[in-house]
């Protein structure tokens, strides 16, 4: 805010423009039975057009109810795009084994947590045991892969098509926009909630 650029200004239009389309997002949280966690995970690789950091995006699904989403950039450059996805498996599982701790202090039993993840090179790595031929590969994978031997979390391949998460790492069509969100529940709305105060004149 202190030294903005055109860049800056470009951004604060295109947010203009789509809160004039899309004012409110609407979550809705139906009534379910009992329901484990499924996180889904995706990162796009060297996305930032500046810093070329990998950017990770996921979202904690307990059946149709969406308890948590993010969409960040990584902390260092990646070298492959498995290696981006990797990290993007790592903070979605952390994140989940998170969601299984606050679950605890509910208490809401939580039988089964599966992240998915669209790569298939990223799942090898974290389901292989040790390094293997992966140059780069933190604690916090090592990590990962024996919470997957231990059976505390499956992890599961997902078709890109039908990865929520896809929405959260990059820029996509307008029809994948509402396919991934009504995926998490979620849907744009205009006007005002019937439940919100009226505003004085």
């Amino acid at each position: 805010m202190c030294s903005p650029t055109q860049k800056s200004w470009t951004k604060l239009k295109h947010i203009a423009r789509y809160l004039v389309g899309c004012p409110r997002l609407v979550h809705e949280y139906k009534f379910q039975e009992h329901c484990d966690l499924d996180t889904y995970v995706d990162s796009d690789y060297a996305g930032d057009f500046m810093s070329r950091k990998p950017t990770s995006g996921g979202c904690i699904m307990r059946g149709t109810h969406l308890f948590k989403h993010w969409s960040n950039n990584q902390s260092v450059i990646a070298l492959s795009s498995a290696e981006s996805e990797l990290d993007g498996i790592v903070t979605g599982a952390t994140q989940t084994l998170g969601m299984q701790s606050i679950s605890w202090d509910l208490p809401v039993e939580v039988v089964e947590m599966t992240p998915h993840t669209d790569s298939a090179a990223a799942k090898g790595a974290c389901e292989r045991k040790g390094l293997g031929k992966v140059r780069h590969f933190a604690l916090s994978g090592l990590r990962i892969q024996d919470k997957i031997r231990s059976r505390a979390i499956h992890l599961s391949k997902v078709e890109g098509a039908k990865n929520p998460a896809d929405v959260l790492t990059k820029h996509v069509e307008g029809h994948k926009v509402r396919t991934h969100l009504a995926a998490m529940q979620t849907r744009p709305a205009v006007g005002r909630a019937q439940g919100a105060p009226a505003l004085g004149s």
